[in-house]
């Protein structure tokens, strides 16, 4: 019998701070929470490669980085068929990530500074591609080679509370559909 793989998660514990955890092809029926510094590797954004799934969670919930220089980084990655695929923080990377045909939301920003996205999919997903919390603001985003297309509802979604509007500032938009 093949031993089956380790969950991302248990490797991310075991791991040390500024180390890279690498998942294998396949799909892991988790909640990961990348919750301390380094870099969570996929095999790739496609159906073949490493998919990670959270029935009615967040598929990967990411930590802040400790600067611009000392991030938290997830590359290479599909999460599907959760309620929100990512919650990004501040000093946060995504790179070839697509978050997809999830029920609500394909990217929820946390109150942030600094998030870095590339070469990502936020598309088809139950609501909007990216949402902006309600009472979260966030600048110093930069989206790059990226899609959020044939979402629900909206591409880019921000509402305010009636206590607190959110700012989205600082943004960078380039080659990127909606």
């Amino acid at each position: 019998d093949p031993t089956p793989p380790m969950l991302i998660q248990t490797a991310i514990n075991f791991a040390a701070a500024g180390k890279t955890v690498f998942a294998e092809v396949g799909t892991f029926l988790e909640a990961v929470s990348l919750n301390k510094i380094l870099t969570l590797s996929g095999a790739g954004s496609t159906a073949g490669g490493s998919i990670i799934t959270a029935t009615g969670g967040t598929a990967l919930s990411m930590s802040a980085g400790t600067n611009a220089v000392t991030r938290v980084i997830a590359q290479n990655l599909r999460l599907t068929g959760s309620s929100t695929g990512v919650v990004a923080n501040s000093y946060n990377t995504l790179d070839n990530v697509a978050s997809v045909s999830n029920t609500t939301y394909g990217i929820n920003l946390s109150p942030l500074t600094d998030l870095v996205v590339s070469n990502s999919q936020f598309n088809s997903n139950g609501q909007a591609g990216l949402k902006l919390s309600s009472t979260a603001s966030a600048s110093y985003v930069s989206f790059t080679d990226c899609e959020f297309n044939s979402n629900a509802v909206h591409g880019w979604y921000a509402d305010a509370s009636s206590a607190v509007e959110p700012t989205f500032d600082n943004v960078s938009v380039t080659n990127t559909s909606f």
